[in-house]
């Protein structure tokens, strides 16, 4: 389909939903999602980490930096300096980690409504209490 900028949050929300069915499924998954910061990559990385799924992440790091090699190869229509501005944020982003990943921390809802203040816990759980949690909010019976 034709990028359309207004479809993005469902789109990206369908990708996520849609990997991490498979994953529960124990299938191999790969997913981009035009990760240009840390934390578009944080729901995937926590689903592995954080629950008894059998995975293990892995970074690619695409060697094509061209934007008109890149926009040719798109699939969706994304406008040349789309791709640009995607290639300096990924540029600027440096070499990804699981670490890195999960200090980044989640997107922020873009939400107009939401509240720019927020809160950081730390939560530190043994095993059993991983696995009820992954039972209830990734919908995992361990």
């Amino acid at each position: 389909g034709e990028f359309e900028v207004k479809h993005l949050r469902t789109a990206h929300n369908w990708c996520k939903s849609q990997v991490l069915e498979r994953l529960r499924d124990g299938v191999s998954v790969v997913v981009n999602n035009t990760n240009t910061t840390l934390s578009e990559m944080f729901d995937y990385v926590a689903a592995v980490e954080f629950t008894p799924l059998p995975h293990r992440v892995v970074f690619a790091r695409m060697p094509e930096r061209n934007a008109d090699v890149l926009a040719k190869r798109g699939l969706h229509g994304v406008p040349k300096n789309k791709i640009k501005s995607f290639v300096r944020r990924i540029e600027m982003m440096g070499t990804p980690s699981i670490l890195r990943v999960l200090q980044a921390g989640p997107m922020r809802n873009r939400d107009l409504q939401a509240t720019c203040q927020v809160l950081y816990v730390g939560v530190f759980f043994d095993k059993d209490t991983r696995e009820s949690i992954a039972g209830t909010f990734l919908g995992n019976n361990p």
